[in-house]
């Protein structure tokens, strides 16, 4: 979820200019006369990009990591899907990141590039299924999101096949029989809307 921090808000419009959506930000004057730039969630897709934007460092995004980490103290049993972008984020640490969560108690970790195979055959067999349809295949979250809020004329183009984080998801539930929470570690912030939509995957660690 994109927050706003409104003292730290000077109404320079980066945030405005950088959104693919830009009515998801609304313009006003507070008390003191300083413009400002709100965020409309019910239009934002929340794809980060006004918080990259933002020097003046007003916007931030809120995630289910202390959650997270507060459950596993608690002794929650969690396992956990990474994404491959952990390997970029982290610098070369990723393998240390990895066995810092299985020291704090993380049962499995799985990688989410497996859930991609399963989804890439997904869509082969429905293709096959349906050889003329016109399928968004993008999993994207900020783009499904952008589609439902702002292009809901696509929306019957958007591929009925799960994310692969959702594929591994459903792969560790139906195949593996894991019974406990899944967490998910990536890079995107709008994965939140996707996991909340479909109580899948019980985090969204970014």
């Amino acid at each position: 979820i994109i927050g706003l921090q409104e003292e730290k808000c000077v109404g320079c419009n980066a945030c405005v200019r950088v959104c693919p959506a830009g009515d998801a930000n609304i313009a006003h004057m507070d008390e003191s006369g300083t413009l400002r730039i709100k965020i409309d969630d019910d239009r934002c897709i929340k794809c980060g990009a006004c918080i990259k934007a933002c020097s003046h460092h007003a916007r931030y995004f809120i995630d289910d990591t202390d959650r997270f980490i507060s459950d596993l103290k608690a002794g929650k049993e969690i396992a956990m899907i990474a994404a491959p972008a952990i390997k970029i984020a982290f610098d070369g640490n990723w393998r240390h990141v990895l066995q810092w969560l299985r020291n704090q108690g993380v049962k499995a970790i799985y990688d989410v590039s497996f859930g991609a195979d399963i989804c890439t055959w997904a869509h082969l067999r429905y293709l096959e299924k349906n050889p003329d349809a016109k399928v968004i295949s993008q999993p994207c979250a900020a783009v499904v999101n952008y589609i439902e809020k702002h292009k809901p004329t696509l929306i019957s183009h958007l591929s009925p096949i799960h994310s692969p984080m959702l594929c591994m998801a459903t792969y560790m539930r139906k195949v593996l029989g894991f019974k406990g929470r899944i967490a998910a570690i990536s890079p995107c912030i709008a994965k939140i809307d996707e996991f909340r939509e479909t109580g899948l995957i019980d985090y969204n660690v970014t």
